[in-house]
């Protein structure tokens, strides 16, 4: 991640792309940025439904409160220090006048996180489906939750107009929407699996829920696209128990707990090792030398 972030700003030098985000009289460069920048959106969207996947739903729940606190930290404690240092720069002369609200609209800004940045991180060093690392991945989902609620707000008071109380219910109507659409979609899924054992077209519509997912959830509810390819994933994901059985998970010899990936026997001569490409690290290097060493004791060749 650190790397990515290097390389993109070092790119920044070139003059290719030095007006990257802003509008460049260069056709050409433009057109580059532009599809630069769509990219960049498909991946996040990836990363986000990748990570749904690898949620343990139980455990979500599980780590719901504190995941809860540590949001509402991380957003009205900046909020709180990001408007008195800006009292502090710009003066405080009363409550609701131009010069407060500036200073409010600094600690709004300080309440944002990156959300894909922590995922990718998470899963680089194998902690994604940790206590840990489900609690972080929740925290920051209702940060971004109450950070755009806040946003709506400080907007809407500053302005005089109101209209916060709208993006509450829109936020409590997407999630209701997303777990009755989920639900429904679980079926289909449950349905088709039985029709069509071991179809590789499941994840293509796994996929294709992720970005209808994401796409409604910013339209039609102002969240987040990443809120939405992520709540897609903890929906299509917990099942892969079920999807796989009949690939020998269930009869698996060793299951990397942080991953999905597995060893089976396919025979007396032969043993299997599936593993979860999504989450390639030393962890994972290390637990697939120890299958190998474990292999060869047992006289198995490993494919």
């Amino acid at each position: 991640v650190a790397g990515m972030i290097v390389a993109g700003l070092l790119l920044k030098l070139i003059p290719w792309f030095k007006n990257f985000g802003l509008e460049d009289s260069n056709f050409i460069y433009a057109q580059t940025n532009q599809f630069i920048t769509y990219m960049a959106e498909i991946g996040v969207i990836l990363i986000m439904f990748s990570a749904g996947l690898s949620t343990n739903l139980k455990s979500l729940m599980k780590s719901g409160p504190k995941a809860t606190a540590i949001a509402c930290c991380g957003v009205f404690i900046p909020l709180l220090m990001g408007t008195i240092l800006g009292c502090c720069f710009f003066g405080f002369d009363g409550w609701g006048t131009p010069t407060f609200f500036k200073s409010v609209f600094i600690g709004t800004i300080l309440t944002a996180t990156s959300v894909s940045i922590s995922v990718a991180v998470l899963k680089e060093f194998g902690k994604i489906k940790t206590d840990v690392g489900q609690t972080i991945i929740s925290a920051a989902i209702i940060d971004d939750v109450i950070g755009i609620i806040v946003l709506t707000i400080v907007l809407g008071v500053s302005s005089g107009k109101g209209g916060y109380l709208s993006i509450i219910l829109k936020t409590i109507a997407f999630f209701v929407c997303a777990i009755i659409c989920g639900y429904i979609i679980y079926k289909l899924f449950r349905w088709y699996d039985k029709r069509h054992p071991r179809s590789r077209r499941i994840p293509i519509y796994a996929l294709g829920v992720a970005l209808i997912f994401a796409y409604c959830a910013e339209e039609f509810f102002g969240i987040a696209d990443i809120t939405g390819a992520y709540v897609a994933g903890g929906l299509t994901g917990p099942e892969f128990r079920e999807y796989y059985k009949n690939l020998g998970y269930d009869l698996a010899l060793d299951i990397d707990e942080l991953t999905a990936s597995y060893t089976v026997d396919l025979n007396s001569k032969y043993r299997l090792i599936c593993i979860d490409s999504n989450i390639m690290n030393e962890r994972l290097v290390e637990w697939i030398g120890q299958q190998t060493e474990k292999a060869a004791r047992d006289g198995k060749n490993l494919i």
